[in-house]
């Protein structure tokens, strides 16, 4: 995610976010939803589409909300010696920011696990 890029004659690192790199943030935990969606409807065909969908959506995004909740407290209670110029604001921002896209995933998981969910109650 950390880009070299050449600025002014000198090299520096970017942070900025790409294409590809968004769509491995939000596709590989939503295709391991899927494929947990599969496993639960092929072992546990008697669970509702709710449940299925619920349990193989919900633990990457959960996980990832209970990290950004903590940071953003942690940053937030920080004292303003040890955040700098702007350290704390920063780490707050981007929780903020990685909460928001693990909603993307859980949206694209759910989404996921619904049509593998109802591909393995038809077989």
């Amino acid at each position: 995610m950390l880009k070299q890029v050449q600025h002014d004659g000198q090299l520096v690192q970017s942070t900025k976010m790409q294409l590809s790199d968004f769509l491995l943030i939000v596709t590989v935990p939503a295709i391991i939803a899927a494929i947990l969606a599969g496993i639960i409807g092929w072992f546990r065909p008697a669970w509702g589409l709710r449940a299925t969908v619920a349990t193989a959506a919900l633990p990457f995004p959960a996980l990832i909300w209970t990290l950004c909740l903590f940071i953003y407290i942690r940053a937030s209670n920080a004292p303003a010696e040890k955040c700098g110029v702007d350290a704390c604001g920063m780490a707050m921002a981007f929780s903020m920011i990685i909460a928001g896209y693990s909603v993307i995933t859980f949206a694209l998981g759910a989404f996921l696990a619904t049509i593998v969910k109802l591909w393995v109650s038809r077989r």
